[in-house]
Parts: structure tokens; sequence; C-alpha cells
């Protein structure tokens, strides 16, 4: 299928690598002329190289530190002097830091802030007369599936994620009558530095190994693997095309059926129509047995009612139901 996508001009955010880099391989593989960002040129120019291979276009590349204002100015400049305008902004950034709340100051907050979210609202405000004056444009936010389900340990991520999928909502409703189309890209598990860096993470913080922890993330995704990046290009090439011309204000979920998956667990256990038994099914044997040997470990703090206790994980954080209603214990 043609995508429409020959001779638009995209501006790729935080592209260097990972979900950005396979995002600007696949809109430049659709024949869009694509600029790629990031702060490191020597990456930059190995990518640049590496993606002209299979482009179709042309593939150029700025310097770009997303939280400095001058820096996204001259991006967008630079790809107007390049492409004559903005067809596709893809709005993208390294993540923050992992932990909770009490492990960060404002002086984090603050830098996360505009990493991942006023980043977005500057390179925004730099593109939008371009798109306003052609009447058409498309901006894809990357975010994360925290914008459906928070990810125990990444508060910050969770909560900017969740900004900027508001912020993408509400454009998309204000930018509609300029023929814009705004959506936010949800990835999951998506095999990138950034999450095998998340996994060992969680693996010091479990004391397990890297592949103890992905194995148990992959036994919560229904099609029982991490994705691959140009699964995930693929996407946000279709969204950035005229194939998706009746679509707008989308969150859009990359995830191998990760986060349904687990609502519906979850749905089904809170309302007491799954049992220790059918969740015995859902969950693994390896995993369903470490949750009973925790439930064990409550002993006496265990609430009377108790009999037969059935155990709910999402993410590593297991609740018990009890009787159909979720109990106060929480470990």
């Amino acid at each position: 299928m043609d995508l429409g996508l020959t001779g638009k001009a995209a501006f790729v955010a935080g592209s260097s690598k990972g979900l950005g880099k396979a995002s600007a391989r696949e809109l430049a593989r659709e024949g869009a002329n694509v600029v790629i960002s990031g702060r490191n040129e020597a990456e930059l120019q190995r990518t640049q190289a590496e993606l002209q291979e299979t482009a179709s276009g042309r593939v150029e590349y700025v310097v770009c530190d997303v939280t400095k204002p001058e820096h996204i100015s001259q991006a967008i400049r630079r790809t107007v002097d390049w492409f004559g305008t903005v067809d596709i902004l893809v709005n993208n950034a390294g993540g923050p830091p992992a932990g909770t709340f009490d492990d960060f100051t404002d002086e984090v907050w603050m830098q996360a802030f505009e990493q991942n979210l006023l980043s977005h609202i500057r390179l925004i405000r730099e593109a939008l007369p371009y798109m306003k004056k052609q009447q058409s444009g498309r901006i894809l936010n990357i975010a994360s599936s925290s914008v459906k389900q928070p990810i125990p340990g990444l508060i910050i991520s969770n909560t900017l994620r969740t900004g900027v999928a508001g912020l993408a909502k509400t454009l998309s409703m204000e930018l509609a009558p300029y023929n814009i189309l705004v959506h936010t890209v949800a990835p999951g598990r998506i095999a990138t530095d950034r999450v095998r860096s998340l996994d060992e993470h969680r693996a010091e913080k479990s004391h397990q190994t890297t592949d103890q922890v992905r194995k148990q993330a992959e036994e919560g995704i229904p099609l029982g693997r991490y994705g691959e990046p140009e699964e995930f290009g693929k996407v946000v090439a279709f969204l950035a095309s005229s194939a998706s011309s009746y679509l707008t204000g989308s969150t859009i979920l990359v995830d191998g059926g990760m986060i349904n998956h687990y609502k519906k667990i979850k749905k089904r256990a809170a309302s007491g129509l799954i049992g220790a038994g059918t969740l015995f099914h859902k969950l693994s044997k390896k995993r369903f047995s470490s949750l009973a040997d925790q439930l064990s470990r409550l002993g006496s703090s265990q609430p009377s009612s108790v009999h037969t206790p059935a155990a709910f994980c999402l993410d590593e954080l297991p609740l018990i139901i009890v009787k159909g209603e979720r109990s106060s214990h929480a470990f």
C-alpha cells in the first residue's frame, strides 16, 4: 500500500537511536524527507548513513538538545530550509530516571518536565505555523503505555507522559479545522536500550538477573515477546500517512496487548468473576507460586474473611482479592 509519504517533510526529535530512530527509518523508507536530531553529532552522522541505505527520501541531521529553546527553533528552521515546510512532527525524548517519589528533588522534576513535556510544546509551537499555512499536518507524540496504566518505579515518566497524552488530545480538537491530525503513540515493552536499562534497574532492585526480569515481563504480554523497534516505527509511519486521514486524537498502544490483558484480568478479579484456580492459568506457575509464598508470609495479618485468596499481579504489584473485594493488603 502506498502511504503517500513521498516528498513529505518530517522532523523527528530524539532520533539518533531507539524509537525515534526506528520512526525516522520507516518514514524515510516510505519516501519522506527526514531530519533526524539528537545531542551527539557523531552518533547522528552514523545514524544518517545507516538510514540512508534503505531510504527512498533524503535524510539530514541537526544537533538539537530539546531542553534548549534556541536549539528547537534552529532545528525547525533548518528543516524548512532543506525541505520547504514541516508536514510531519514526531515528538520524542529520552526517558526520565527511574525511581519513586522520595528519590527526586524539584531540580530533577524540572529537568524531566523540560525534556519530556515542555520540549513537545515548544516543537509544536515552532512547527504549527507551517502546518496551518498549508492546512495539513501530522503531530505524533511518542509517550509510553504508562498513559493507560502507571508503571511502578517510574513516577516521573508516569506523570509527564500523561501530560503529553492530555496535550495531544486537546490539540487534536483545536487543530482539526486545519486538517492537522494529532496522536499519542504509546509503546509497551519494545527492545530498545531504554527498556534494557529499565530491566537492569528492576533486576537490581529485585535481586534477579535481567533475563529473569525480561522473561517475567514477557509472560504478561499476550504475544509473548518484546516488540521490535521496526514494528513500532511502522505504526508511526502509518499515522503520519494519508492512510490515517480520518484518525485524530487517538492514543495508540503498541504493546503486544499487554495493557488490555492486565486490565481484563484485574476487572475480572476485582469483580469476583475469576478465582485462584482460573488465575493460576492466567499467570505462569512460577510467578503464581511466588505470589502464593508472599501470601503465606502475611500470616496472621491476613483478614479473617480470607478463605481462597487470589493474587493479581500488575507490573510486580500484587494485590489480594478476597471474595470479589480488594483487600487493603498490598505488597
